[in-house]
């Protein structure tokens, strides 16, 4: 994804592949339809020189309608799409399917690591992803691809490490439910204590002006006037 002038997320590639056999059916940059900030480059893997370059040789799809359109050359309503954090992608291409496998939610978030395409490639299959030519070019999205792919044929594979998986996330989840307890307790009783101490001194205040000597206005004599007889 790219930024556009106006801080919007624009779809600049598009790649599918086959999950059966893994062949590259779609690899295509795609031009936005709006004037854009920048490419995200250390994230799309996409430089200003090669959305340049696919728009002088015309080998690109025009904004997401183009990049859309291509896709539904590949899938009818039948078809599976297999990918990683999948809403993301069909939000960009405008698109509502209703047949998913996300490689996301398929494995058990962990709490201590995240559930990241990166990550759970590491984790699971050994593999490192997203590591581009020492690590500036950023994300391919064919290799994306493949790794959500793997990350599925792994899951359908290992089912009884996935259910460890399911477990430990679970635990994590719990200890993190009671810690984030524990917080929500140490500030209420913080603002008790904070509460008691602010009345314990109002209350000071009031008896130490309350014991203060009171000042009497001198009294006046008033002589009563003479009278002559």
């Amino acid at each position: 994804m790219g930024t556009s002038i106006t801080n919007s997320c624009e779809l600049i590639q598009l790649s599918a592949v086959d999950y059966f056999t893994g062949e590259v059916l779609i690899d295509s940059i795609v031009r936005p339809k709006v004037q854009m900030s920048h490419y995200n480059t250390p994230y799309s893997g996409i430089t200003p020189q090669m959305m340049k370059r696919a728009i002088t040789e015309g080998e690109f799809l025009e904004s997401f309608e183009g990049a859309r359109a291509e896709l539904q050359k590949w899938i009818d309503s039948e078809t599976i799409l297999v990918g990683h954090s999948l809403n993301h992608d069909l939000s960009q291409l405008h698109l509502v399917h209703p047949l998913i496998v996300d490689s996301y939610i398929c494995v058990p978030k962990l709490t201590s690591s995240g559930n990241s395409l990166k990550t759970l490639t590491k984790q699971l299959l050994k593999k490192g992803v997203q590591e581009g030519l020492e690590g500036k070019r950023g994300h391919d999205c064919v290799e994306d691809a493949l790794a959500a792919r793997e990350l599925v044929i792994w899951c359908s594979e290992n089912k009884e490490a996935l259910e460890e998986r399911a477990v430990l996330a679970k635990v994590e989840e719990e200890a993190r439910r009671k810690e984030a307890e524990i917080r929500r307790k140490e500030r209420e009783e913080l603002q008790v204590k904070k509460a008691e101490e602010r009345l314990a001194r109002l209350a000071a205040s009031d008896t130490s002006e309350s014991k203060l000597p009171t000042t009497e206005s001198p009294s006046v004599k008033v002589r009563p006037p003479t009278r002559f007889i």
